[in-house]
Parts: structure tokens; sequence; C-alpha cells
């Protein structure tokens, strides 16, 4: 049985499927504002991982919890940067990458 990113304990982020074939993923540091760090990177970069691997999975949507967004810059990276590996844009040494 594979485990999925909806099933994962995180402490940075929060995982739910709104609807179906949507991932949302909600950044959940609010007394930092949402800002980036190492235990959230790595949180997201997991997260993103396993989505990508769900194939019942068709968008994903990245926002932050609260009134602050400051990683959107990087989240909107990690996300087409899964996207483009799906969709095999990259080449085999860029998807080691992911």
């Amino acid at each position: 049985m594979s485990v999925s990113a909806f099933d994962a304990k995180y402490e940075n982020i929060l995982m739910s499927r709104p609807v179906p074939r949507v991932a949302l993923v909600t950044l959940n540091r609010p007394k930092a504002l949402n800002a980036l760090n190492a235990a959230l990177f790595a949180e997201l970069n997991e997260a993103l991982r396993l989505i990508d691997a769900d194939e019942d999975i068709g968008a994903i949507v990245i926002t932050g919890s609260e009134k602050a967004f400051a990683g959107e810059p990087l989240a909107i990276a990690l996300a087409l940067r899964c996207v483009a590996r799906r969709r095999q844009l990259l080449t085999d040494e860029q998807k080691s990458w992911c």
C-alpha cells in the first residue's frame, strides 16, 4: 500500500481534497506569515512528490493560511516542476531533481 499525501502528518502544511482530482496544499505557519523555512520546504517537497505520483490528482492549488502567502514564487516553481515531470517535459536528469 502506497503512502498518500493526504494521509501523511505535516507540521507546516495542511492537505485536503476540496473536490475530486484537486489537491489543496495550505502553507500553515501563520505566526511567521507562512515564510518558507527548511522544515516547510521539506514537507512541501514531499507532499508535491506524493501528489505527483497520485494519478487521481489533476490539479494542485497552493495557498497560505490566514493572510499571508510568502512562499508563492517557490511554491509555484515546485508545482510547475511536478506538472512538467508528469507531462514528460523534463529530461531524465531534471526529473531526478524532484
